[in-house]
Formats: structure tokens, sequence, C-alpha cells
């Protein structure tokens, strides 16, 4: 170090694990480090490590409680909610994602079935399904995707990367949402201000769990809209069946007064005839 005469550090471990490093630095002037305090410094160092180890268990068990809080809270607002309230409550539910996470964008993408065109929504500006196809093929397939830095993107991702220039992601992560093994959506997460590794298991794990509520909302949300346009169907050939029936009624009421005067006609028809 720059203004250091003489220093000595140790490695600090707990459980095996190295979780941090104390040391100790002379700026005024060389230092004998005598053996005898050297060997007593391990056990400080013990004392430090230990303290780490439990702040960071700490640390852990609380966004671990945070976590399962938030998904609970998802899960019970999503399990009771209709068709029609879906589109305005996705955004508030991206936003507690984004804000648990730390990051500053968040997306839901929705494949509709049978080829129709895929719904999204956003929070932290807006995303275009179309901009990002190498990400929407892998999420489609059931492949989770994620990068730290836009240069780790494969060169057959070159429309997501110019996408994310122009939308300022510096890093991405995305999981798909499975029922039943095919993909109905995905959750889209990105930073704007700083590059982020995505590394540790449990985030994903995370993801996942985040996904399983969506892609049973999803799911619910796609069974009534199409329940609703079946009862619209049922609705309609009852209406046509009904006027069907109502058009056979009101023939048959008006054929058997026109037939008795057809009759009539043909018999005052005949009338001149046998006169003559």
């Amino acid at each position: 170090r720059v203004g250091t005469a003489s220093h000595v550090s140790l490695p600090l471990r707990a459980g095996g694990r190295l979780s941090g490093v104390l040391s100790f630095d002379s700026v005024h002037g060389d230092h004998a480090w005598p053996d005898e305090l050297v060997a007593r410094l391990p056990l400080l160092g013990e004392a430090f490590a230990n303290a780490l180890e439990r702040k960071r268990m700490e640390l852990a068990l609380g966004g671990r409680l945070r976590f399962e809080s938030l998904l609970s809270s998802l899960s019970g607002t999503f399990s009771n909610l209709s068709a029609f309230d879906f589109d305005g409550e996705v955004p508030s539910s991206l936003r507690r994602i984004v804000d648990f996470l730390g990051v500053e964008r968040g997306a839901l993408l929705a494949f509709v079935p049978h080829g129709g065109a895929t719904r999204s929504w956003a929070v932290g500006g807006a995303i275009e399904v179309g901009e990002f196809p190498w990400l929407t093929a892998r999420l489609q397939r059931g492949d989770a995707v994620s990068f730290s830095r836009l240069e780790h993107l494969p060169e057959e991702a070159a429309v997501d990367r110019q996408s994310c220039l122009k939308l300022a992601v510096a890093s991405q992560v995305a999981v798909p949402l499975l029922v039943g093994g095919v993909a109905v959506g995905g959750l889209v997460f990105g930073t704007t201000d700083a590059e982020c590794a995505w590394r540790p298991d449990e985030l994903i794990q995370q993801l996942h769990l985040f996904g399983e509520v969506f892609a049973n909302a999803l799911s619910r949300r796609q069974a009534e809209l199409e329940a609703q346009r079946l009862r619209q169907d049922l609705a309609h050939v009852g209406r046509v069946s009904a006027m069907g029936e109502l058009t056979a009624s009101l023939a048959h009421e008006l054929n058997q007064p026109l037939t008795a005067l057809l009759n009539n006609a043909q018999a005052a028809q005949r009338f001149p005839a046998a006169d003559v």
C-alpha cells in the first residue's frame, strides 16, 4: 500500500470459508511485529471471523424472510384475482419484485396461444418483445437467460444487444413461466445503473418461485378469457337459434292465411268461368 511502512495481515475464516482479512499497517515508520504478537493475532481474527459470519447469517435470514413475505403476498393477491383485474395488478407487483431485487427494470411476458401476439407488462421502461427475438425464443424453449455484460451475449443475439444499448440495459436475467412443461410467458429483470453478475443459485431459484405465481395467474387468466369467449359464442348460437325458431314460427303463421287467401282467389276465378 502507498504510504505503508510495515504491514501484517491474516485471513478470517469461519467454517473453513474465507470471510475477510484482518490487517494492520504502520505508516509512520518501520515496525517490528514480534512473534508473540503475531501468534496471538489468530485469536483476534477468530473473534472478527465469528462476528462477520453472524452478520452474514443475519443478513441472509433477513433477506430470506423478506422474500418469503413477498412471495406469500403475491400468491395471495393473484390467487383471487379475476382476469379483468389482472392488467391493473401486474405493474405494482412487478415494482415490488424490482425493489426487492434492487434493480431498475422488470417485465412480464405472456405468450398468447395459437400464434397470437405476445403481451407484455413492464415497469422502469416499456419492453417491445419484437426487439428481443433471441431472448424471447430462449424463454419459449423453457430456458433461463442471464448476462452480466452486453459483451457476453452471443452473436445470434445481435438484435437484442442493439435493443439493450438503446434502452440503456447493462445486464439482464430472465426465467420462463412454465405450466405443464409449456412456456406461457417469462419474467425479465434488468439493471441500467450498473452491471450485475446474477450468479447466486438462490437468486435464480427465487425468480423461478416468483415465476410460478405469475405462470399460474396467466394460466387462470387465459382460462377465464377462453371461458368468456365460449359463453359469448354459445350466447350467439342461442340468439341465432332463437331467431331461426322465430322465423319458422312466423313463416307458419303467415303461410296459413296466405294459403287461405290463395284458395279463395282461385275459387273466385272459377266463378266467372262457370257463368260463361
